[in-house]
């Protein structure tokens, strides 16, 4: 059994993928590393998903998701105030794609968050099991799927994408075609 982030692990370094679920083994963080560094993600995660469950594509709407995930977290004041003007840069941009999308495309029929999905299929070692959790899936009035991935940290080069060694999303659609992703249509 792999995630589709494991995937990718996999394609670049087999040997972390058999030291993790062979040895048993787990990374310890680095020296450098502040521990406030995943907070980001969750927060926004967490504010994203608030906003969209409400339902109110404003800006300031999502600028108060982001404050209400932010304050949750209990950062250090320094940290909360500087990720607070970044939080604001990221939801004016949001709030403009969204309503670009709405604009373009209507509201989806259908949207889940957070989605977990599980497709099993027969391999040469017996039934392999390939896990995902889709931040956002949306299904339009035509039935064709959009997968939202949320990235806080740096985007996955086009060219790494195009030659499969970044193949989330293209795994998470081919589930989502195999209906792998409970209660959401093939």
């Amino acid at each position: 059994r792999l995630s589709v982030t494991e995937i990718e692990t996999w394609l670049r370094d087999p040997y972390a993928i058999h030291a993790r679920h062979v040895l048993g083994l787990t990374a310890l963080p680095a020296l450098e590393e502040a521990a406030d560094r995943s907070d980001i993600g969750l927060i926004v995660h967490e504010g994203l998903d608030a906003w969209l469950k409400r339902g109110d594509l404003r800006e300031d709407s999502l600028r108060a998701a982001f404050g209400t995930a932010l304050e949750a977290r209990s950062l250090r004041p320094a940290l909360a105030a500087w990720w607070r003007v970044r939080l604001g840069r990221i939801a004016e941009w949001v709030a403009e794609r969204e309503r670009m999308r709405a604009a373009a495309g209507g509201a989806p029929v259908l949207r889940a968050l957070e989605v977990r999905g599980r497709h099993e299929f027969a391999a040469p070692g017996g039934t392999f099991s390939l896990t995902g959790r889709a931040d956002r899936i949306e299904i339009g009035a035509d039935g064709r799927a959009t997968i939202i991935d949320y990235k806080t940290g740096a985007l996955p080069s086009v060219k790494d994408v195009e030659a499969g060694w970044s193949s989330q999303l293209v795994l998470e659609a081919a589930m989502l075609a195999e209906g792998a992703f409970g209660g959401l249509p093939p």
